[in-house]
Formats: structure tokens, C-alpha cells, sequence
């Protein structure tokens, strides 16, 4: 292993002294040997690579012309050829050392295509290997020839098995992927073909592990979630495939000459662009935009972007946004250059929906080609600029970089000229890419060190405007040296040039513009606030008649509040029975008899396959401005709560004043949970997309205030004055703020008092007053705000502290309140101790479930009560209902109960306490006196 390690180390440093003498050029064709190029590589029978000098190299691509596959290769020397020979003497004498021994496994040689005597690679062998072809063919079918059918390439990542047509081929470790996940999947691979397996050694297991043969049956299980369609062949459909990791299909428009290329992203099929935030909104980077236009280029045979200018950003919907964004690169028709433009839209129904134009430009047919990189060397040139916190600073003009954009390794300063090195993360992948956005992102975010900028050294602010001269010369690098030049100390514009780290030229880029972005920009299309509105259902169904023919809805039916429903399923044939509607004029009267029933109802065996079809009139606004009936409206939202923990069991109809018995039953008819029936016309509640006008923000500072009317829908942002930071305070630039239960009471005016909406978030320090310790600008800090629905908020320092690695703000943003509402209750107030009985009332409410994570990190012994509905989000083995008593016959006695309960329940809770219990009330409906308490159950505080 030592002399494997010195033979790859020493021959490789060796090889640094010919850097610029030549290239390489992989081949889909059986080409030979010609003046000025050498047979490097011999893959297959259609498949070589080529080495020489680039001008040799680039007659055989002339030659070739289109009809045969080229790619050149990223290194700058003419390896396997007889440019190898200076390297003779020197790899003679640094691999002296190397003493081969014998293998006690057949080797074939891929510089003798057989099987070789391994005590004769020595230093001789290892210059020969460098100098001379790699028939790896030969190899192949030496192998072949010798009953060998099986290869596994032992490699970082499949580059040879592909090659390999006699026979089977996988490969054993894939870029980006995880090892042994792969490793298994080579191995699953190996056996479907027929080759044995060792399973035991493959999994770590032990000879004596016991194998369990699988049922003979299939599987019983049931999924929820919707499958997307089959992605399909392009080809299939008459259009050419492009295999850009965005763009899935090319067609040409007849007799126009334009292409069109389409495909789909979003952050969930691409989740490397969630890492890239701008002022809090999601954006496809500028540096995809000009990938999209290379690739356009490509596509029509053009090689070069002259001009790419970005009309307006593209924001994309986070991670777990379902909503997918649709594509097209419109390439005009031929007439020296080619106009380009770059389009986006929401997926979904209709032709109708509009198209957004983000980019537009010009494609040029010929490149000007790579010249010399002019990256100085040695390499790292110039003095070190500091680059740490250096992603914390951008994170606080607004620029939030996630891990995927996070590339910047170094940067310095040489001759007023700023060079950088850049590599993109192990995590993200690059196929398919010229080069990877978040790469050339990367590269970018050392653009502020060249002075542009409102703070030197930052880059405050600026995204990418326009984009000049983009030529692209290499494919696939995953690291970059990179050279930033501003021509002109008074335009926000620099020159670009990237090279691989020895050298090779990747990417030219004349000339970049950047222009600072506002909040206005970045709003999404109207594809993010969706309403609920009440719209026009049709239903199949014949009425009945007074002879009794006709349809109804089949089965057994409770009807409560309307006789007349009743009456009209009975004449049709079905089952039903009438509950008398409350008379009382009190709304909470009213209520109260509707919950008495359904309560009665639900805990009744005999009634569950019987829905409860309740009749309610006018309890909603089917039309904006319709009259409602409060009490109605109440039984309604009552209901609607029951409905979700309980689906099938209610049913509503809400009628108005004209609504005749037939419709009442085609209503029923309709199958859905709830309908609404206005002069004979049946409407259901479905989500459509917002068109009201968005929030508008104020220039200046702003907080969210709720409206006078008790409504989200009046909730305003207002002007308030910028605050500086007192002593022992910082300010906060919120890119994430919580919404608790606490808002909502704010927002609907239902809260006691006066306050203010945003109690909690998550951003990083602006500024920080006197005396301030332990944080500083730029920090990423998470904790309890006073007014946090805003751009900014002035909080004491010691109500917030650095957020964990590896959070992100909209995590943070959701952690304080009830990490620290639960951890006040149980830590200061009831004083638990490691093994003590916890039960946590509605332990699937945030409260709750932090609650029971910081009780496992105590050491307690914790039971839940929760709605039934909700057990599954509960990750305790003792649950009960916190809907019903009885919970404390199934859960036995406690220590201590954080409670949310009242009446029935909360005596149940206090009854299971013993001495020394204690019970933490997070509730404000019952709150019971202390020395009552202390009276009824003895030794329970």
C-alpha cells in the first residue's frame, strides 16, 4: 500500500513540470495515430482518447466534424504519449524505492493487454505505464478470452465500467452518493446477474445470523402520497433530448428556424437552489441563467453567450413547496447571432397561464477560444484576504448562502487584481452542468473585495445584471481558480477567468455588471397565497318523484335541524332519523347542545357508520358580504373541527331562506363533507389562487399591526421609527420570524391587552449596543422578540443566543417560545427531577412536544395525552385520549402533569398526583386557587 501511495503521489507531482505542454480528447470513434497525436487510450473498440499538442488535436476535431462525439478532457498535458519521455530519468530515481512483489491474484495489464508477472512493476513499468497506450480493450478481452465475464470497477466513481459491452460491468462507489448504500447496491447488482454473494460479509453480519424468508404473499400496505408521472422519452414525442440537468427537451418551430428548450425546477427535484436566499425569498442564481443560455448555445451548434441580460429574478418555492416551475429557453431563428430568451411559469392547469421573461441576449456562432488563463503563478499569488465570517457578512446584507453556495476556499490580492479558489461541496452534484451554478456562484462572492459594493469587501447587495463574452472551454469541474479584474474603478463591473487547479482554461467571462436588488423584486408569481373560496358544484343525480322512483344517497342517515331533509330521504327510499334542532336564541347555549350530541354520538358503537347530516342556515358568506347567523356560524366552525378529527362522521349543509327540500337532498348527493346551497345552487369550499393585491411595505422600517375589524385580512404593515441599540441591546435583521398561537389571539383582536405581533425569530446582529458581550455583527442569532414581524427589532442581549450549525432561520425562528415556555414550566416551576412521572396534556401541540424532548433529555418517565387523531405525531409509548375521561385509569398516578385541560378533566389530572405531586397550568380557562387545590388533594401543589 505505502509503494501504491509513493507511485501515484511522485508521478503525479512529476508531471506538474509539463503543465501547458498539451490536452487530451476523449473520441467516440476507432481513430489512429496521426502527426502530432498519440493513442493515449484504447476503452473500447468505438471509444479512445487522444493526446497532443490543442492544435493537432483540434484538426482531428475539424476533421471529424459533428457526426462524431469529441470532448476534450481538463488537463493541460499530453499524457501516454511521447511528450511522457522527459519524465523518464526523474521517475527512474523517485521510484527507485519501489520493491513489487507477487499477487496472489491474476493481474492484466493494461500496457501489456494480459496477464503480468506483478514483481515486474517497478519504476520501469510505471514510466511505461505512463508513456505508452492504456489498452484497456485488450485488457478486457484478454479477460474475456480467459473466462472472466464479471468486471467491478474499484473506483470514486463509475468512469470505465460503461465501456465494457462483452459482459457485466458495475461500478462500486458513486460521486456524492453514500459509500455503503452504493457498495450494497454494486453487490444487489453482481447477484440479480447470477454472481454469488457473501451477504454476511457484505452487511458486517455474523456467520450465525438468522435469515427470515419473506411471506409468499404480497405486501399489504397502503400509500398516500400522489406518485408524479413517468418523466417519458422526449424522443418518443418528436423532440430532441438535451439531458441538461433543467432542461429535458429541445424542438425546432418549422419554417421559423427557433428552438425552443423546455424543462421543470424547483427546490424539491433540486434542492441545491434552496441554498440560495435573497433578502429571505428563494432565487434561481444568475449564474443558472447563463448555464441555461451555454446549454442553448450548445444545442444550436453556437459558442458563445455575447450578451445575457437578467430582466427580472426567478423565486422559487422552499423545499417543501410541492409547487413546480416551468421552463423555456427560446433560441430565435439564425441570422449571424441568435436572440435568446429565458422564461419561466407555475406548472399547473391552462394554457392561459402567463409566461415571466427573466433573461434576454444575444448567442454568437464562433468562441473566441481559451488563450492563456492568465492566472499567476505560483499559486496562492498575492497577500491572503481574511474570509472568515465571511459568509455571516453577506448572510447580513441580506444574501443568505445555504452549504450548496458556501465554495469560497481562499482569496487574495495581487496587482489590484483579486483571485479566488473555489470547489463546490462533496454534497452537491455536477452532472450535466457546463458548469455548476452554485460553482460559479461561488466564485462570484469574492467580487466585493474588488471595491464593488455600498461596504467594500462585502458586496452589499448586488446580484448579477448582465453578462458579456461567457465562453465556456471545460466541462464538470467541481473546483475552480478564479481571477476577478475591474476594468473601470467607477462601473460595478468585473472581467472573469477560471481555470481547474492545474491550470486549464474552464470558463472566460469579458465582462459582468452588477446591480443592487430590492425586496419588490423578489415577490413570487401568485402562485404562493391561495383563499378559500366557495364555487359552483355539479352533481350526477335524479331527483325523486312522488311515486318513490329516482336515486338517493345510499345508506343510514342522522339529520339534525331540518325535518324537511329527513322527510325527503325517507320518501326516497333510505334509512333515516331526525334530532330535533336547539330552540335556545343563545349562541354558547346552542353550541353547547350541538358538542353534547356529537360527543354522545361519537362515543356510541352504533353510530358509526350512521353520518350526523347537520342543516345550518346562512353560517357562511358564500358571497363576500352575505349575511351570517352568528350561532350558525358557530356550530359550523365547531364541526369543522370535528370533521378533521373525525372524517366521515359529520356532514354539513348550510341552505339560505329559498333553498327548497330537493336540493337539500342533491346536496347530501353531492358526497362532499360540506356544502353550501344558494337559490338552488349547490357550491363547495376549494382553494383558488389569491388575486387580491399583496401587502404593501412600507420604504422604511415596518412591523405588521393587526386591524381594528378582528381580522388577518386587516392586518397592515406600519411605518415605525428605526430604533438604535441601547446598552445591553442588539439589533436584529429577522429573516424569520415564528407564528405562535399568541399572534393569531393578536391578530383576530381576541388577546388581552395591549401587544404587539412577532414574539419570536431568528436573523443576524446588525448592531450591537454598549456592553454587549459574547455576540457580535454579522452572528446568526435565534430568541424572543417584541415586535418581530418586521425588517429589524431592537431585543435585550440576553434574550437570544447563536443558532445551532446545520439550522436553518426558519428552523430557529420556530424554537424559543415553546422550548422555553416548556422548559420554565418543568425546569423552574415543577423542579423535576430524573426518573419522576411526567404527564404532558396535548403533548402533539408545540409546547407539548418540546415538552416531551426536553423530558427525555432529563431522564423522566413521560406519558401524553393527545386527540386520537394526533397519536401518530406523539413519540410516546403511554397515550390516551385528552378528548374524554379516563386517562388517568390508563396512564396510572404521576408526579407531575403539564396541563392544558379544564373542568372534568383538569380534576381527573389533579386525582392522579400523590403527595409531593405537583401540576404546571398552562391554561387560562380554569385556573384553580393554590389553597384549594391544597385542600382537596393533599400534598399537591
Amino acid at each position: 500500500l505505502e509503494d501504491g501511495a509513493r507511485v501515484v503521489a511522485l508521478r503525479s507531482a512529476a508531471l506538474r513540470s509539463l503543465s501547458g505542454s498539451g490536452t487530451m480528447l476523449s473520441v467516440a470513434a476507432p481513430v489512429g495515430e496521426r502527426p502530432g497525436v498519440s493513442v493515449a487510450a484504447v476503452n473500447a473498440a468505438d471509444s479512445v482518447v487522444l493526446s497532443g499538442t490543442a492544435e493537432a488535436l483540434q484538426r482531428v476535431v475539424d476533421e471529424l466534424g459533428d457526426d462524431v462525439r469529441t470532448r476534450w478532457l481538463p488537463v493541460d498535458y499530453a499524457s501516454h504519449s511521447p511528450a511522457m519521455a522527459a519524465l523518464r530519468d526523474e521517475l527512474a530515481e523517485v521510484l527507485a524505492g519501489v520493491e513489487p512483489g507477487p499477487s496472489r491474484v491474476p493481474l492484466y495489464s493494461t500496457v501489456t493487454a494480459g496477464v503480468l508477472d506483478t514483481t515486474a512493476m517497478d519504476a520501469a513499468y510505471w514510466y511505461e505505464n505512463l508513456r505508452t497506450t492504456v489498452d484497456f480493450h485488450g485488457a478486457v478481452t484478454a479477460a474475456r478470452a480467459d473466462g472472466h465475464a464479471t468486471f467491478v470497477e474499484v473506483s470514486p466513481h463509475p468512469v470505465l465500467s460503461p465501456a465494457i459491452q462483452d459482459g457485466v460491468a458495475v461500478g462500486s462507489l458513486r460521486r456524492d452518493q453514500p459509500e455503503r448504500e452504493q457498495l450494497l447496491t454494486a453487490a444487489a447488482e453482481l447477484f440479480v446477474t447470477g454472481t454469488a454473494v457473501d451477504w454476511n460479509a457484505a452487511n458486517g453480519w455474523s456467520a450465525g445470523e438468522r435469515w427470515i424468508e419473506l411471506p409468499t404473499y404480497a405486501f399489504q400496505r397502503r400509500r398516500y402520497w400522489l406518485e408524479s408521472g413517468p418523466s417519458g422519452d422526449a424522443s418518443a414525442l418528436g423532440q430532441g433530448v438535451v439531458g441538461h440537468p433543467l432542461l429535458g427537451a429541445a424542438v425546432g418551430v418549422a419554417e421559423t428556424g427557433t428552438v425552443v428548450l423546455t424543462g421543470l425546477i424547483s427546490a424539491r427535484t433540486h434542492p441545491w437552489v434552496a441554498d440560495h436566499a435573497v433578502l429571505g425569498s428563494i432565487l434561481l442564481p444568475g449564474t443558472a441563467f447563463v448555464d441555461l443560455a451555454v446549454c442553448a448555445a450548445d444545442q444550436v451548434g453556437y459558442g458563445r453567450v455575447e450578451e445575457l441580460v437578467i430582466l427580472t429574478p426567478l423565486v422559487l418555492g422552499a423545499p417543501d413547496d410541492p409547487a413546480v416551475t416551468e421552463l423555456q429557453v427560446v433560441v430565435g431563428s439564425e441570422q449571424g447571432s441568435r436572440g435568446i430568451d429565458i422564461y419561466s411559469r407555475t406548472r399547473g392547469d391552462g394554457a392561459d397561464r402567463p409566461w415571466t421573461r427573466h433573461a434576454t441576449g444575444t448567442l454568437a456562432p464562433e468562441p473566441a477560444g481559451p488563450g492563456s488563463s492568465g492566472l499567476a503563478r505560483p499559486w496562492p499569488p498575492g497577500d491572503a484576504i481574511p474570509i472568515e465570517n465571511h459568509y455571516d457578512r453577506l448572510a447580513a446584507t441580506g444574501l443568505g448562502y445555504g452549504p450548496a453556495f458556501r465554495g469560497l476556499r481562499g482569496a487574495w490580492r495581487h496587482d489590484g487584481d483579486i483571485y479566488a479558489e473555489v470547489a463546490l461541496p462533496d454534497a452537491v452534484a455536477d452532472g450535466g452542468y457546463g458548469v455548476h451554478p452554485a460553482l460559479l456562484d461561488a466564485a462570484l462572492h469574492a467580487v466585493g473585495f474588488t471595491g464593488i459594493g455600498t461596504n467594500t469587501g462585502t458586496g452589499d447587495g448586488l446580484l448579477p445584471f448582465s453578462w458579456t463574452g461567457v465562453e465556456l472551454h471545460a466541462t464538470a469541474a467541481r473546483a475552480l481558480r478564479v481571477r476577478l479584474q475591474r476594468p473601470d474603478a467607477e462601473a460595478d463591473t468585473v472581467t472573469l477567468t477560471a481555470t481547474d487547479p492545474l491550470g486549464a482554461p474552464v470558463l472566460t467571462i469579458e465582462g459582468l455588471t452588477l446591480r443592487p436588488v430590492t425586496r419588490d423584486r423578489l415577490r413570487p408569481a401568485a402562485r404562493d397565497l391561495y383563499t378559500v373560496a366557495w364555487t359552483p358544484h355539479t352533481v350526477a343525480w335524479t331527483p325523486h318523484t312522488e311515486h318513490g322512483t329516482g336515486s338517493a344517497p345510499a345508506g343510514s342517515w342522522a339529520v339534525l335541524g331540518s325535518a324537511e331533509l329527513r322527510d325527503e330521504l325517507l320518501a326516497a327510499g333510505a334509512d333515516a332519523s331526525l334530532y330535533d334542532a336547539p330552540d335556545d336564541r343563545d349562541p354558547a347555549a346552542i353550541v353547547g347542545r350541538v358538542l353534547e350530541l356529537v360527543q354522545s354520538r361519537l362515543r356510541a358503537p352504533d353510530t358509526e357508520s350512521v353520518p350526523l347530516v347537520v342543516v345550518t342556515g346562512n353560517a357562511v358568506d358564500v358571497e363576500p358580504g352575505d349575511p351570517v347567523r352568528p350561532a350558525a356560524a358557530a356550530v359550523r366552525g365547531l364541526l369543522r373541527s370535528v370533521q378533521t378529527e373525525h372524517p366521515g362522521r359529520v356532514v354539513l349543509i348550510d341552505r339560505d331562506a329559498t333553498t327548497p327540500a330537493a336540493a337539500l337532498l342533491r346536496a347530501l348527493a353531492a358526497g362532499q363533507p360540506e356544502v353550501a346551497v344558494r337559490d338552488g345552487v349547490l357550491y363547495t369550499p376549494r382553494l383558488v389562487p389569491e388575486t387580491a393585491a399583496g401587502l404593501e411595505l412600507p420604504a422604511t422600517t415596518w412591523r405588521l399591526t393587526p386591524g381594528a375589524d378582528g381580522s388577518l385580512g386587516s392586518v397592515s404593515a406600519e411605518p415605525v421609527a428605526a430604533a438604535a441599540p441601547g446598552a445591553g441591546e442588539v439589533r436584529v435583521r429577522v429573516l424569520a420570524a415564528g407564528v405562535n398561537f399568541r399572534d393569531v389571539l393578536i391578530g383576530l383582536g381576541l388577546y388581552p391587552g395591549a401587544a404587539v405581533l412577532g414574539s419570536e425569530g431568528a436573523g443576524v446582529v446588525e448592531e450591537v449596543g454598549a456592553g454587549v458581550t459574547g455576540i457580535g455583527v454579522g452572528d446568526r442569532v435565534m430568541g424572543l422578540f417584541v415586535g418581530g414581524f418586521g425588517p429589524s427589532v431592537v431585543v435585550d442581549r440576553r434574550m437570544v443566543t447563536g443558532i445551532p450549525a446545520g439550522w436553518s432561520f426558519a428552523e430557529a425562528a420556530s424554537v424559543p417560545v415553546v422550548f422555553l415556555t416548556a422548559w420554565y414550566g418543568l425546569w423552574d416551576l415543577a423542579q423535576v427531577r430524573p426518573g419522576e412521572r411526567l404527564l404532558i396534556h396535548a403533548a402533539a401541540g408545540g409546547v407539548g412536544m418540546a415538552a416531551t424532548q426536553l423530558a427525555r433529555h432529563w431522564g423522566l418517565d413521560v406519558c401524553a395525552t393527545a386527540s386520537p387523531g394526533k397519536w401518530a405525531a406523539v413519540d410516546v409509548a403511554r397515550i390516551a385520549s385528552s378528548r374524554e375521561p379516563g386517562f388517568g385509569e390508563r396512564l396510572g398516578a404521576v408526579d407531575v402533569v403539564l396541563n392544558s385541560l379544564t373542568g372534568e378533566l383538569l380534576d381527573e389530572s389533579l386525582s392522579m398526583l400523590g403527595d409531593g405531586g405537583r401540576l404546571v397550568d398552562m391554561g387560562k380557562l380554569d385556573v384553580r386557587d393554590p389553597a384549594e387545590v391544597a385542600e382537596r388533594y393533599p400534598g399537591v401543589r
